[in-house]
């Protein structure tokens, strides 16, 4: 699961591969998605479980235009990680 920094070209990325989220509301699902480009969004994963619903984020991309929005992006990305991501036992290596 993680976060990555990309510069193509000059162009400043933030990759984001493996993460699951859990999210209680529809309100807090558009909050999440509305930092993607609508070509990224559509990307993401939706299953309901339960009364919640998991949010497979797995190769998005979120373009940043310069180096103060890559800052603020990448801030909000770690809030929202925090908020939401669902943590999942550690599974044991073969030995």
């Amino acid at each position: 699961m993680g976060i990555l920094f990309k510069t193509y070209n000059g162009r400043h990325q933030l990759q984001i591969y493996r993460e699951t989220w859990v999210i209680n509301s529809k309100h807090q699902l558009e909050e999440i998605l509305k930092i993607f480009y609508k070509k990224e969004a559509a990307k993401a994963k939706l299953t309901p479980v339960g009364s919640s619903i998991e949010l497979e984020l797995n190769g998005l991309i979120i373009e940043c235009k310069d180096n103060a929005d890559l800052k603020k992006k990448f801030g909000t990305l770690v809030d929202l990680k925090e908020q939401f991501q669902k943590i999942l036992p550690a599974t044991k290596g073969k030995k």
